[in-house]
């Protein structure tokens, strides 16, 4: 899902009783919602080791998020460099 180009005011064809407004819209918030989606995957390991992170309360997505950015060495400032494109 993209953000669509913004439409010239004369290039809008107006009804008798309508108005063009103009809205300014700071972006980086909403490129940040936009590109801050995310994905379902698929994770197998041991049933023990399951077990025990259930009864630990573990946040699986959270810790394979951590572990998967150190393993690629990726930080949370290439994370937002990444949301800007």
């Amino acid at each position: 899902m993209g953000l669509h180009s913004p439409s010239s005011l004369r290039d809008i064809k107006l009804e008798q009783n309508e108005a063009a407004h103009v809205i300014d819209i700071f972006m980086p918030p909403m490129r940040e919602r936009i590109n801050n989606r995310f994905v379902k995957k698929t994770l197998s390991l041991p049933a023990w080791l399951a077990d025990k992170a259930d009864e630990a309360g573990v946040n699986f997505s959270k810790i394979f998020q951590n572990a998967l950015m150190e393993y690629l060495d990726v930080s949370q400032h290439d994370k937002q460099q990444h949301i800007r494109r």
